[in-house]
């Protein structure tokens, strides 16, 4: 199982947002719905819901990925 499967990553990109942005996160909800799919492709099905491909959410641009999903909620 990967780190990002356990959780303490997705903390970690909102630690480093707040750093980098000087501001607390203010509270929001975004839930990642894993698929194993054949593309690389992350579609928001819902606000604030995000289909993520398994392929996308194991891997080293993960990180990346989740921080681009999340800066919206920082603004």
């Amino acid at each position: 199982m990967s780190a990002w499967l356990r959780g303490g990553a997705a903390r970690d990109v909102v630690r480093k947002l707040e750093k980098e942005l000087h501001r607390k996160a203010p509270p929001f909800e975004c839930e990642q719905l894993v698929f194993p799919v054949c593309d690389d492709e992350i579609r928001e099905s819902a606000t604030g819901r995000c289909l993520v491909p398994e392929r996308v959410y194991n891997s080293a641009a993960w990180p990346g990925e989740l921080t681009a999903l999340l800066r919206p909620h920082f603004d």
